[in-house]
């Protein structure tokens, strides 16, 4: 990993935020992506597991004439109860060597 574009904290040791911290990213971003494929399930008419996501269209995969674009699913995702909003979360467990301990949270808004 590049340490110069990762966020700087008092636990950074070479490559450790970018391994550490990029784990966590990579599985809040698949669980946010799990969070559109099931509310887009109820749009498209298919099961969550059929759905996916590519070049700013959610789609029923095999069918691509059942799609919508990801800008109506998160249109209806604004805080004020259509549905939920969309937070991806994760944890990912290292192992408790001095070089991997570390506290870090991102958060990404996205528009």
């Amino acid at each position: 990993g590049d340490t110069e574009t990762c966020p700087w904290n008092q636990a950074v040791v070479a490559s450790t935020c970018a391994h550490i911290t990029g784990l966590a990213t990579q599985a809040a971003a698949a669980d946010a992506k799990r969070q559109i494929c099931q509310l887009a399930s109820r749009e498209l008419g298919a099961k969550p597991e059929d759905i996916d996501i590519k070049n700013g269209i959610v789609f029923v995969k095999g069918q691509p004439q059942k799609s919508i674009p990801f800008a109506n699913i998160t249109a209806k995702t604004d805080g004020i109860g259509i549905w939920p909003t969309i937070v991806g979360s994760a944890a990912k467990n290292v192992p408790l060597t001095p070089l991997a301990r570390m506290y870090m949270a991102h958060f990404v808004k996205v528009e």
